[in-house]
This record gives structure tokens, sequence and C-alpha cells, in this order.
């Protein structure tokens, strides 16, 4: 009965030395998790603060292109005033100028019917005093 007794012992602490061994090994992988889990958020923490940090580079890179839109638009805006204010000028130019021909155009329409008038005057007039003149030996 003892020698049962010691078996019966010797197995529990058998059985007990294994499931010692066992829950050790369950802590060592919990820990091994652990330790891996706590490298994966560091390493997620770095890699939030790169992108925050470009997050950050974008924004200002989007805050100075919209300045700079904003100035080009001032630009354009200046450009387009000085443009219409040009052609305004030009419109007024080739409005003169338009304006002189037409009276040019009346002047030289007034001479050529006064170079007409003396033509014909001279056609009726003169041409047959010069051909009496030139018979009359005056001439």
């Amino acid at each position: 009965r003892v020698i049962s007794m010691q078996k019966d012992h010797s197995r529990a602490m058998e059985d007990a030395c294994m499931e010692r061994d066992r829950e050790r090994k369950i802590i060592d992988d919990l820990r091994a998790e652990i330790k891996a889990c706590s490298e994966e958020v560091v390493k997620n923490k770095h890699m939030a603060a790169e992108a925050s940090y470009s997050s950050t580079q974008l924004l200002g890179d989007v805050k100075k292109m919209t300045e700079q839109n904003e100035r080009l638009r001032e630009e354009v805006a200046e450009c387009r005033g000085h443009l219409d204010r040009q052609q305004e000028r030009h419109q007024e130019a080739v409005g003169k100028l338009n304006s002189e021909i037409r009276t040019k155009d009346t002047a030289v329409r007034s001479l050529k019917e006064k170079v007409k008038n003396y033509e014909k005057y001279f056609a009726d007039h003169l041409k047959p005093a010069l051909a009496a003149a030139k018979q009359g030996g005056l001439l």
C-alpha cells in the first residue's frame, strides 16, 4: 500500500511537473507574442510619425501652391485689365483713322469731281479757244 501511494504520489508529481512545464511554455509563448506586438507597435508609431511629417510637408506644399495660384490669378487679372485698356485705345485709334480715311476719301472724291469739271471746262471752252488761236497763228 505504501508503494502504491508512493507510485501515485510520484505520478501526481510528474503530472504536476508536466502541467507546470506546459504552463511555462504557454507563458513563454505569450511573452514572445507580447514582445512581437510591442515591436510592431513601435514600428507603427514610427510609420505614423513619418506619415504625419509627410502629411505636414504636403499641407505646406498645398498652401504654397494655393498662394502661388492666387498670385497668378491676380497677375492674370492685371494682364486682362491691361489688355482691355490697350484694346480700347487701339479701337479708339482705329476709329479715328477710319474717320480720317472717310474725310480724305470725301476730299479725294471732291477733288476728282473738280478735276472732272475742269477737264470738261477745258474741253468745252479752252480747247476750242486754243485750236482757234493755233489756226489764227497766235500760238
